[in-house]
């Protein structure tokens, strides 16, 4: 079995895990909310990715040459 790590910066958006388990799709906040209902694009497009597959990161809006942190709010 193959493990690859990749590390990024911190950007100014939400914290999020994503995991792909038997093609279910559990999307988390770093509180345990569940955020699929709200980023349905994101928990449709991660359906896509192989089984055991976890990601952490960040969800970020990039609009116009720039961080949008306020399009996540609204």
């Amino acid at each position: 079995m193959s493990h690859e790590t990749y590390q990024s910066l911190e950007s100014d958006g939400w914290r999020a895990q994503v995991s792909v388990d038997r093609a279910r799709v559990v999307l988390r906040s770093r509180r345990g909310t569940d955020m699929a209902p709200a980023f349905p694009e994101i928990a449709a497009g991660t359906a896509q990715l192989p089984d055991l597959t976890a990601l952490d990161g960040e969800l970020v809006v990039w609009e116009l040459g720039r961080l949008a942190f306020e399009r996540l709010q609204g």
